[in-house]
């Protein structure tokens, strides 16, 4: 399967039938910038890469990833990504620690038999809900809540 546009602006650049099957899905948002969510296991950054050319976008305007939360399948390609293109990681403060520690636990490294590095991140959301404001565009970033208990984070 290629990358495709799912709606005006919005496209899905990697995920199991895309990059790698190990892979959570990757989306790009196309604001006026360039803003991923999520990364993939790391193993396919570089076809992401490409798959974000062949949609004729070039990831030196990748200014923000938006991470949905800890796991490898959706982290692992934030270090290489941070080394290349130097953008803004986000995440929930509630996932930010197992990146900042290299939690190989936690972020289910050891399940994938592979390694995350200690990952500094740029912004940690708090809030219930969080808006960011991209030129004309908002993106809502909630976590979603059962029972009074705070899990993994959705950007919608």
């Amino acid at each position: 399967m290629k990358p495709y546009e799912i709606v005006k602006d919005i496209f899905i650049v990697g995920g199991p039938e895309i990059t790698d099957s190990r892979d959570g899905c990757i989306y790009l948002l196309n604001f006026g910038e360039l803003i991923l969510i999520d990364t993939g296991a790391g193993w396919s950054v570089e076809k992401m890469i490409h798959n974000v050319q062949s949609l004729g976008l070039d990831c030196k305007n990748l200014n923000k990833v938006l991470l949905t939360h800890c796991h490898i399948d959706h982290i692992g390609g934030v270090p290489a990504l941070k080394k290349g293109f130097g953008p803004q990681i986000y995440i929930h403060q509630l996932d930010a620690a197992p990146l900042e520690n290299g939690d190989q636990v936690l972020t289910a490294a050891t399940w994938y038999q592979t390694n995350f590095p200690p990952t500094p991140l740029d912004v940690k959301f708090s809030l219930s809900e969080e808006v960011l404001e991209i030129g004309e565009q908002k993106i809502y970033w909630v976590p979603l809540k059962i029972n009074d208990i705070y899990y993994q984070p959705i950007p919608i």
